[in-house]
């Protein structure tokens, strides 16, 4: 049942599929005390009750609903993991304009250039590596959607980045875009391959945290100390009070500086909610 939700097969039934997930437990007890009523030929009391309460309430799930929501990282997961492929998106639009910012161009728009290095974000989909005699290489392909483009990371290079050039990354990476003379596409010969974490933390110049006057109280202040100190690092941190249409800007210390990693903005955006969590790279007007 769990690979069926999270194959998306019961999206018909209009219910979030992290949802379904946190109710699958309910359902098993509830079918299996159902089908040993009916076995035994009783009528279970209590158990139609609480479903006659639930029914009456016009939301069977609403205990269910408290659970955090699925980030489309872990929708998508989910779907490659039991379908073997991605339905509803792809990985790079939850980050689109974040990659923008790192690698302004899509695939589909690049043109070979000798001599110019460029920049090209994208997702991980094939990867294979080969022995040459300087070492072993890596020969990838990398789409973001508009299009795939070949790379290839010669052994110096692919010392440096082995780490973070993995299937089913994001990953941002520079050097020249030439014509392939065998397959007639193109072909990026990278010089460098960075994690977009990586970049992230290279290029962030501020975080910005708008946090909700009700949001506000002794609980959030304690998880907001917990999470920024959770991800030192140098990156400047401005949190941003929003009641009754006031903003007040509070720009917090070198002390709270972070560096911010996908589990820190994930941790703020799951309690603030995404468009409060913002954050602004060098070159960002």
């Amino acid at each position: 049942i769990e690979a069926l939700v999270r194959a998306g097969a019961f999206d018909g039934l209009g219910v979030e599929r992290w949802v379904l997930m946190s109710a699958i437990d309910d359902a098993l007890r509830a079918a299996e005390q159902n089908a040993a009523n009916l076995e035994a030929g009783m009528w279970d009391l209590f158990g139609d009750a609480v479903v006659t309460a639930a029914a009456a309430s016009g939301d069977c799930y609403a205990d269910h609903r408290r659970v955090r929501p699925w980030s489309d990282r872990e929708r998508l997961a989910g779907e490659k993991e039991t379908l073997g492929l991605y339905v509803t998106g792809h990985p790079i639009d939850e980050y689109e304009s974040e990659v923008r910012r790192m690698a302004p161009s899509r695939i589909a728009d690049l043109r070979p250039d000798g001599t110019a290095t460029q920049r090209v974000a994208g997702l991980v989909i094939a990867l294979r590596t080969t022995k040459t005699a300087r070492g072993t290489m890596a020969i990838a392909t990398v789409d973001d959607r508009s299009a795939r483009i070949e790379m290839t990371v010669y052994a110096e290079s692919y010392t440096e980045c082995r780490d973070v050039l993995v299937k089913d990354a994001i990953v941002v990476a520079e050097g020249r875009v030439a014509q392939d003379d065998y397959s007639g596409g193109l072909v990026l010969r990278a010089q460098a391959v960075h994690s977009l974490e990586q970049e992230r933390q290279r290029l962030a110049r501020q975080l910005t945290i708008e946090v909700p006057g009700e949001a506000v109280d002794e609980a959030f202040t304690d998880f907001l100390a917990r999470a920024l100190g959770a991800a030192p690092g140098a990156c400047p941190v401005r949190l941003v009070y929003c009641s009754g249409g006031v903003r007040a800007p509070v720009r917090l210390g070198e002390r709270w500086q972070v560096n911010p990693t996908e589990e820190l903005l994930q941790a703020l955006r799951d309690r603030i909610g995404g468009a409060n969590v913002k954050l602004a790279y060098s070159g960002d007007h």
